[in-house]
């Protein structure tokens, strides 16, 4: 029988709905932060990408290069610069036939020179036109990702829970891991959402979406260590909860306190680590880091009171 002195704080069963309800609102507001500030890179939306050593003001070049477009009947969308100590890089989301992307690389050059944001052309590092096809491939690979992690997550918790089917429904296992997995992605994408409000030049690009990946990985891992104890308990009391002597609200709540402090300290220390990532790094690093350590604090919280939680609602009719 397992230990149920071990048992610590307050009952997070308890208010399983208070919980769970709470975890409908944040992921609420997050899928809204996100969709209302969202602005896409030129990865999935195609363009032209400059980078300059020069520091170039949006203001400086923004009509020329809008003029510019309208005299050769190209859609220009966007027009946004991001600064640094290695120099500026211009995006331009534009929408361009394969016939048109060298004379619009062509025309580039020539204004940013012509509006005197640069001296000359031998000025620019770098001039790429990116084809709205790779974005396309970018989010075919990422849903399809999504997609084949939450199956094999499930399927494996499925698998591992079996010899405490008596207690705890195996198919369950998949309800939760989709709903953990919802969550874990949802926080992190609304506080990105914040930061694109915040700075035009914060966009959805492919670190995003490896930082989303990452992050659910992440995650699942410090819930798997809790429904692995639920799991170890269930199969030491299994006769006690089956006769209902013992209730699964009881198993599942000294479990997650058996488990809380390693939940804490790995994801306390991981944190730190991200922490430090975001304030010295620059560029991509401060972005994925942005990503990871919200998603850390979103998996933690997910961990303890949405996928234990999850567990003691579906499993209500064992008590």
């Amino acid at each position: 029988m397992y230990r149920r002195d071990m048992k610590r704080g307050f009952s997070i069963t308890k208010n399983s709905t208070l919980w769970l309800g709470l975890g409908v609102v944040l992921v609420a507001v997050s899928w809204w932060l996100f969709f209302s500030n969202v602005k896409l890179s030129i990865e999935f939306t195609g363009g032209v990408q400059v980078h300059t050593t020069n520091e170039i003001e949006q203001s400086a070049v923004e009509g020329a290069l809008t003029t510019m477009a309208t005299d050769n009947s190209w859609k220009l969308e966007d027009v946004s610069t991001s600064v640094s100590e290695n120099g500026t890089d211009l995006l331009l989301k534009m929408q361009l036939d394969d016939s048109q992307v060298a004379a619009a690389l062509d025309a580039v050059k020539e204004t940013l020179v012509t509006s005197q944001a640069i001296a000359d052309e031998g000025q620019i590092d770098s001039l790429t036109f990116i084809g709205p096809s790779i974005g396309d491939y970018i989010k075919k690979s990422a849903v399809w990702a999504l997609g084949i992690g939450i199956v094999l997550m499930a399927v494996y918790m499925m698998l591992s829970f079996g010899d405490a089917r008596k207690v705890i429904p195996p198919y369950t296992l998949a309800s939760i891991t989709i709903i953990t997995m919802i969550f874990d992605a949802s926080i992190p994408a609304g506080m990105y959402g914040i930061w694109m409000a915040i700075d035009p030049t914060i966009q959805v690009n492919s670190i995003f979406i490896i930082a989303i990946l990452t992050t659910i990985g992440y995650s699942i891992n410090d819930t798997i260590i809790i429904l692995d104890r639920i799991k170890e308990n269930a199969m030491a009391d299994e006769k006690s909860i089956v006769s209902g002597k013992h209730q699964v609200a009881d198993l599942i709540d000294a479990s997650i306190w058996q488990t809380m402090r390693r939940s804490l300290g790995t994801s306390f220390s991981t944190l730190v680590v991200v922490i430090a990532m975001f304030v010295i790094g620059d560029g991509v690093i401060k972005q994925f880091a942005y990503v990871i350590g919200w998603g850390i604090i979103a998996g933690t919280f997910s961990s303890i009171f949405i996928s234990a939680t999850s567990l003691h609602v579906l499993t209500r009719k064992h008590k």
